[in-house]
């Protein structure tokens, strides 16, 4: 089965404290989800908070590794390559 996701992001005001996303899944994903007596909005806002915890921490690792690459410091090759393997892997 595909799923095609169409992400439409809807702010109505420049002040508002939240915002408005809209997610077109398949008719049967949605009907599986209020089966399983899931709460969409929650499991999407959890889940988009844990994509930008995953992301904000990818990004720290490559700065560490610019920096250190870029003070010739002696660190054994392949050292932020294998930090970020295995923090994809601990992701999973």
């Amino acid at each position: 089965m595909s799923y095609y996701m169409f992400i439409n992001l809807f702010t109505n005001c420049k002040h508002c404290l939240s915002s408005t996303v809209s997610v077109r899944v398949p008719n049967e994903v949605k009907k599986k989800l209020e089966e399983l007596d899931i709460n969409i909005s929650e499991a999407v806002r959890r889940h988009l908070l844990e994509i930008i915890a995953r992301e904000e921490r990818m990004r720290k690792l490559e700065e560490v590794d610019r920096v250190l690459r870029s003070r010739n410091l002696r660190v054994p090759e392949g050292t932020a390559s294998s930090l970020i393997r295995e923090e994809r892997d601990l992701e999973r």
